[in-house]
Protein backbone atom coordinates (compact mmCIF):
# COMPACT_ATOMS: atom_id res chain seq x y z
CA UNK A 1 0.00 0.00 0.00
CA UNK A 2 1.09 3.61 -0.56
CA UNK A 3 2.87 5.14 2.38
CA UNK A 4 3.23 1.93 4.35
CA UNK A 5 6.75 1.15 5.49
CA UNK A 6 7.99 -2.22 4.34
CA UNK A 7 9.12 -4.19 7.37
CA UNK A 8 12.82 -4.89 7.70
CA UNK A 9 13.72 -8.57 7.64
CA UNK A 10 16.68 -9.97 9.54
CA UNK A 11 18.48 -13.00 8.10
CA UNK A 12 21.80 -14.28 9.46
CA UNK A 13 22.57 -10.92 10.99
CA UNK A 14 21.77 -8.89 7.87
CA UNK A 15 18.85 -6.50 7.64
CA UNK A 16 16.87 -6.38 4.39
CA UNK A 17 14.17 -4.15 3.00
CA UNK A 18 12.07 -4.87 -0.05
CA UNK A 19 12.29 -2.38 -2.93
CA UNK A 20 10.79 -2.32 -6.42
CA UNK A 21 13.74 -4.20 -7.89
CA UNK A 22 14.21 -6.75 -5.09
CA UNK A 23 15.71 -6.80 -1.63
CA UNK A 24 18.25 -4.24 -0.48
CA UNK A 25 20.68 -4.79 2.39
CA UNK A 26 20.02 -1.88 4.73
CA UNK A 27 22.20 -2.80 7.68
CA UNK A 28 23.41 -5.51 10.01
CA UNK A 29 23.13 -6.63 13.59
CA UNK A 30 25.90 -5.85 16.07
CA UNK A 31 28.48 -8.57 16.45
CA UNK A 32 28.59 -9.51 12.79
CA UNK A 33 32.23 -10.14 11.87
CA UNK A 34 32.22 -11.29 8.26
CA UNK A 35 30.22 -10.32 5.22
CA UNK A 36 28.14 -13.03 3.56
CA UNK A 37 25.38 -11.56 1.42
CA UNK A 38 22.90 -14.00 -0.14
CA UNK A 39 21.81 -13.60 -3.77
CA UNK A 40 18.15 -13.91 -2.82
CA UNK A 41 15.70 -13.74 0.07
CA UNK A 42 12.58 -15.89 -0.20
CA UNK A 43 13.34 -16.33 -3.90
CA UNK A 44 13.53 -12.56 -4.49
CA UNK A 45 16.95 -11.28 -5.68
CA UNK A 46 19.12 -9.07 -3.49
CA UNK A 47 19.85 -6.16 -5.82
CA UNK A 48 21.39 -3.44 -3.71
CA UNK A 49 23.42 -2.33 -0.72
CA UNK A 50 21.67 0.69 0.78
CA UNK A 51 23.32 4.01 1.59
CA UNK A 52 25.37 3.74 4.80
CA UNK A 53 24.42 0.04 5.20
CA UNK A 54 27.84 -0.98 6.58
CA UNK A 55 29.19 2.46 7.47
CA UNK A 56 31.78 2.24 10.27
CA UNK A 57 31.18 -1.50 10.62
CA UNK A 58 33.60 -3.82 12.43
CA UNK A 59 33.30 -6.49 9.76
CA UNK A 60 36.61 -7.94 8.56
CA UNK A 61 37.75 -10.08 5.63
CA UNK A 62 36.73 -9.79 1.98
CA UNK A 63 33.86 -7.87 0.41
CA UNK A 64 32.19 -10.49 -1.80
CA UNK A 65 28.94 -9.44 -3.40
CA UNK A 66 26.49 -11.80 -5.14
CA UNK A 67 25.92 -11.63 -8.89
CA UNK A 68 22.55 -9.97 -8.36
CA UNK A 69 23.78 -6.70 -6.84
CA UNK A 70 23.29 -3.70 -9.13
CA UNK A 71 23.94 -0.82 -6.76
CA UNK A 72 26.31 -0.06 -3.90
CA UNK A 73 24.88 2.98 -2.15
CA UNK A 74 26.54 6.16 -0.94
CA UNK A 75 28.87 5.63 2.04
CA UNK A 76 27.84 1.94 2.03
CA UNK A 77 31.15 0.71 3.50
CA UNK A 78 32.64 4.07 4.50
CA UNK A 79 35.09 3.94 7.43
CA UNK A 80 34.86 0.14 7.68
CA UNK A 81 38.47 0.04 8.80
CA UNK A 82 38.43 -3.64 9.79
CA UNK A 83 37.80 -4.88 6.23
CA UNK A 84 41.21 -6.35 5.44
CA UNK A 85 40.65 -8.58 2.43
CA UNK A 86 39.88 -7.86 -1.22
CA UNK A 87 36.85 -6.39 -2.95
CA UNK A 88 35.08 -8.71 -5.39
CA UNK A 89 32.58 -6.71 -7.42
CA UNK A 90 29.96 -8.70 -9.37
CA UNK A 91 29.32 -8.50 -13.12
CA UNK A 92 25.78 -7.28 -12.37
CA UNK A 93 26.93 -4.06 -10.70
CA UNK A 94 25.94 -0.75 -12.34
CA UNK A 95 26.50 1.92 -9.69
CA UNK A 96 29.15 2.51 -7.02
CA UNK A 97 27.99 5.35 -4.80
CA UNK A 98 29.75 8.42 -3.45
CA UNK A 99 32.32 7.50 -0.78
CA UNK A 100 31.15 3.86 -1.01
CA UNK A 101 34.49 2.48 0.24
CA UNK A 102 35.95 5.73 1.58
CA UNK A 103 38.70 5.13 4.17
CA UNK A 104 38.48 1.34 4.03
CA UNK A 105 42.17 1.62 4.69
CA UNK A 106 43.03 -2.07 5.09
CA UNK A 107 41.42 -3.39 1.89
CA UNK A 108 44.10 -4.93 -0.35
CA UNK A 109 44.65 -6.18 -3.85
CA UNK A 110 44.21 -4.81 -7.34
CA UNK A 111 40.76 -3.47 -8.05
CA UNK A 112 38.68 -4.81 -10.90
CA UNK A 113 35.71 -2.67 -11.93
CA UNK A 114 33.26 -4.89 -13.84
CA UNK A 115 32.40 -3.69 -17.35
CA UNK A 116 28.76 -3.50 -16.23
CA UNK A 117 29.53 -0.51 -13.97
CA UNK A 118 28.22 2.75 -15.45
CA UNK A 119 29.04 5.23 -12.69
CA UNK A 120 31.39 5.67 -9.74
CA UNK A 121 30.69 8.44 -7.26
CA UNK A 122 33.02 11.02 -5.73
CA UNK A 123 35.77 9.70 -3.46
CA UNK A 124 34.42 6.14 -3.82
CA UNK A 125 37.81 4.56 -3.03
CA UNK A 126 39.57 7.57 -1.49
CA UNK A 127 41.87 6.78 1.46
CA UNK A 128 41.90 3.08 0.55
CA UNK A 129 45.62 3.20 1.27
CA UNK A 130 46.40 -0.50 0.81
CA UNK A 131 44.49 -1.07 -2.42
CA UNK A 132 46.77 -2.68 -4.98
CA UNK A 133 48.73 -0.61 -7.45
CA UNK A 134 46.32 -0.97 -10.38
CA UNK A 135 42.68 -0.67 -11.31
CA UNK A 136 41.33 -2.69 -14.24
CA UNK A 137 38.14 -3.05 -16.29
CA UNK A 138 35.46 -0.40 -16.37
CA UNK A 139 34.76 -0.58 -20.11
CA UNK A 140 31.14 0.46 -19.53
CA UNK A 141 31.91 3.49 -17.37
CA UNK A 142 30.05 6.62 -18.41
CA UNK A 143 30.55 8.86 -15.39
CA UNK A 144 33.17 9.04 -12.68
CA UNK A 145 33.15 11.50 -9.81
CA UNK A 146 35.90 13.62 -8.32
CA UNK A 147 38.85 12.17 -6.42
CA UNK A 148 37.68 8.56 -6.82
CA UNK A 149 41.14 7.22 -5.92
CA UNK A 150 42.41 10.18 -3.87
CA UNK A 151 45.13 9.11 -1.39
CA UNK A 152 44.59 5.45 -2.26
CA UNK A 153 47.06 2.72 -3.19
CA UNK A 154 46.07 2.93 -6.87
CA UNK A 155 49.01 4.15 -8.96
CA UNK A 156 48.03 2.97 -12.44
CA UNK A 157 44.69 2.94 -14.22
CA UNK A 158 43.84 0.38 -16.90
CA UNK A 159 40.34 1.83 -17.19
CA UNK A 160 39.30 3.27 -20.60
CA UNK A 161 41.68 6.12 -21.59
CA UNK A 162 39.14 8.95 -21.34
CA UNK A 163 38.11 7.80 -17.85
CA UNK A 164 41.73 7.35 -16.72
CA UNK A 165 42.50 10.85 -17.94
CA UNK A 166 39.53 12.34 -16.08
CA UNK A 167 40.74 10.58 -12.93
CA UNK A 168 44.17 12.12 -13.36
CA UNK A 169 46.21 9.09 -14.47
Amino acid sequence: EEGEEEPTESINGLLFKKTKSGYEVVGYEKGMTSLIIPSSVDGVPVTGIADKAFKESEISGDVVLPKTIERIGDEAFMNSVCLDGKIYLPSSLKTIGTRAFYNCNKIEGDLIIPDSVESIGDEAFALCLKLGKSVYGGKGLMTVGQDVFLTSGIRKSHLPPAISKKLGF
